[in-house]
């Protein structure tokens, strides 16, 4: 979560919409980004609001892009990640 945020507060992004979740963990995305905001890892500008994917649609596309790179990088379909390419950035994270 603090990388996205970073990341899409770098590109001036000022507005993310995660998808609702349990009250408990949407709860833990909201503590990490107030920690956010206040040690300026991201601006004040980029806000963080929670919707349901059934009344919110475009909370489907982050799921469809994410299948279209897995397949890319499983197995070398790179049928529709040729469409995709020019307007997404992929990062690698470390996770441990």
């Amino acid at each position: 979560m603090e990388r996205l945020l970073y990341e899409l507060d770098q590109i001036g992004v000022t507005a993310v919409l995660l998808e609702s979740r349990h009250p408990a963990l949407n709860a833990r995305d909201k503590t990490m980004a107030a920690a956010l905001y206040s040690k300026a890892v991201v601006s004040s500008a980029l806000r963080v609001e929670f919707a349901l994917p059934n009344e919110e649609p475009m909370l489907w596309v982050p799921d469809a892009v994410a299948g279209i790179v897995n397949a890319y990088r499983s197995d070398g379909d790179d049928a529709l990640r040729l469409i995709v390419g020019s307007v997404i950035r992929e990062i690698d994270i470390k996770l441990s």
